[in-house]
């Protein structure tokens, strides 16, 4: 026995724009191809009805970079590329980004642009698959769960950023244990800091601790010995955490109206400050050092399992292929726009500011190495806290070392807010445009829906602000953020190669 289907267009609002022939013999099915040839009119006034538009083409294109040039190139990017051997990584990642990332994200926008519907909806194409849809809904809402707790240090640390000296300089605070290692110390003027003759270093690798590790490690995380003990809650967190997602609702509560515009600041500050980190970092002594373990590879790594699975995952995850975002994005776009232009412009800047960023933390750490005389791989405790670690070190050598706390911080929450702000746009459309196809009036409550995406997701995302929850957040961007964008998107690449538009199912 046989079963055969036909795959319509995902839009069901200009599904009557196309006209199909189906001939259908000897049990199978041939569908010729259909001519849809709207007036750009036409098309905008279906894809406009109740789900909004771009205002102009830079708003779409602000957007996207704003989305993939997050947190995941100034954080995420450099910590990886540190624990998988410098260069090696670089090279690997690279590779990886022209064959798998950008093929998946052409594929993504493309597809977005002509269904005009959310990650879910679009799958009418071929309703069977309709799970790789809610997969990616799925994933970005953990994405959005544990990516504010980040956002939060980064105001955490903004405000203390306020605070003459800085907290995390010196090793004379309640938190810092005998272990703790810098070479300076602040004066209360704010001026450039000066060598300490005084601080004791414990001997052996193990013993030195960074005065900028102990801050993030014993203060502001307040840290447990681990995921069995999480502790209590960390209310300075806690309040940082909720102050996101406010600042997230209030930039989307009208849609893409407003983050659309929001994106024109939070997508471009970023380069001004990481080039200024990057003048900085590079007249320290031992930058150079840095620098070359960054992008001299060692080619003996590259048959680690680890490096490759790595690298494909700070691919998918920093471009966002996969998570049903890009294709959101592209959803609300014009149908005759030059979306394969637009893709190979948001890869060539988000590989700009991942390298930069690299350039930045690795020149810091090549001065660390050197002042403390360790290798540069075992200079910190490689992890997710790496940035919070090696950037305020840079930080407290600059003059004026709040005010360019402060702008660092600052950067780092604008970062990490256009991400926030595509990623939850993405669930809300998707459940938006699913629910609307039944209740076409839920567009007149999008504003309600919004309200309780972000009061659900602040609720879950509590047990993120107690002492243990740096390990929760690990797992969080490992497993949902690790493995499972790349099947998606690999699901979606075959599903759409080879299933759609195929009418012939055989047993």
């Amino acid at each position: 026995m046989s079963s055969s289907f036909v795959s319509l267009p995902a839009n069901p609002y200009i599904h009557d724009k196309y006209e199909e022939k189906a001939d259908i013999s000897n049990g199978g099915a041939e569908i010729k191809q259909s001519q849809f040839e709207p007036e750009d009119k036409d098309v905008e006034s279906i894809k406009s009805d109740g789900r909004g538009n771009w205002g102009n083409q830079l708003d779409f294109l602000l957007s996207c970079m704003g989305y993939a040039i997050g947190l995941g190139n100034v954080w995420r990017f450099p910590y990886l590329c540190y624990e998988n051997g410098g260069g090696a990584f670089l090279l690997v990642y690279c590779l990886l980004l022209v064959v798998a990332a950008l093929p998946i994200m052409v594929l993504e926008m493309v597809f977005g642009q002509f269904t005009s519907t959310g990650a879910i909806s679009a799958w009418t194409v071929s309703p069977l698959f309709k799970g790789i849809g809610y997969g990616m809904v799925l994933l970005s809402t953990y994405f959005c769960l544990y990516y504010n707790i980040i956002i939060a240090y980064t105001i955490y640390y903004m405000i203390a950023s306020c605070k003459n000296p800085l907290p995390w300089a010196g090793c004379d605070h309640d938190w810092n244990t005998e272990n703790c290692y810098t070479d300076q110390v602040s004066d209360t003027t704010g001026a450039t800091p000066t060598l300490a003759s005084n601080v004791t270093v414990a001997s052996g690798l193990g013993g030195k601790v960074w005065a900028t590790e102990e801050y993030w490690k014993y203060h502001v995380l307040d840290i447990t010995e681990g995921l069995h003990d999480m502790g209590t809650i960390r209310w300075e967190i806690f309040g940082c955490f909720l102050a996101a997602w406010l600042i997230v609702y209030l930039c989307i509560v009208k849609g893409i109206k407003t983050s659309g515009k929001v994106v024109y600041f939070t997508a471009t500050f970023p380069f001004v400050v990481l080039i200024i980190l990057l003048i900085r970092g590079a007249t320290l002594d031992g930058a150079k050092e840095g620098i070359l373990y960054f992008i001299q590879p060692k080619f003996e790594l590259l048959a680690s399992a680890q490096l490759w699975t790595a690298a494909a995952n700070q691919v998918i995850f920093s471009f966002g292929a996969g998570w049903g975002a890009v294709h959101t994005l592209a959803s609300y776009n014009n149908y005759r726009n030059n979306c394969i232009r637009d893709c190979l412009l948001l890869v060539c800047f988000g590989v700009f500011t991942s390298i930069l960023s690299g350039f930045v933390v690795f020149s810091v750490l090549g001065f660390m190495s050197k002042d403390a005389g360790v290798p540069i791989e075992d200079v910190v405790q490689a992890g997710p806290g790496l940035t919070f670690v090696a950037y305020p070190e840079a930080l407290s050598r600059l003059p004026l070392p709040q005010l360019w706390s402060f702008i660092f911080f600052f950067m780092l929450l604008t970062l990490g807010l256009d991400s926030q702000f595509v990623t939850l746009e993405t669930v809300i459309t998707a459940a938006v445009d699913e629910i609307k196809r039944t209740y076409p009036a839920i567009s007149k409550y999008r504003f309600w829906v919004i309200l309780g995406t972000c009061i659900f997701l602040s609720i879950a995302g509590l047990p993120l602000c107690y002492q243990g929850g740096i390990y929760l957040q690990t797992l969080l961007d490992w497993y949902p953020a690790g493995y499972s964008p790349m099947i998606m998107g690999l699901s979606e690449i075959l599903v759409i190669s080879y299933v759609y538009g195929n009418l012939t199912l055989s047993p």
